[in-house]
């Protein structure tokens, strides 16, 4: 798995995103095989995982997250 990462500053903003998010998963014919939203003090925490590298890098591109990469 490649997954993706992002920080929004309350839960509105990730609903907002995630209409977003589908929409362009659409157009992709492509999009992630799971996703969690994780709430925090500080926002949300969002993590979407998909099964390729370039289909990740193009989903942190497009939103502006970045690729979680495994540690060694």
């Amino acid at each position: 798995m490649f997954p993706v990462e992002m920080s929004f500053s309350d839960d509105s903003v990730l609903m907002e995103k995630m209409t977003k998010i589908w929409k362009w998963a659409d157009c992709q014919n492509s999009g992630p095989s799971t996703f969690r939203y994780t709430f925090r003090s500080s926002g949300v925490v969002f993590r979407a995982d998909f099964g390729s590298e370039a289909e990740a890098i193009a989903f942190s591109t497009q939103f502006g997250g970045h690729v979680v990469m495994p540690a060694d």
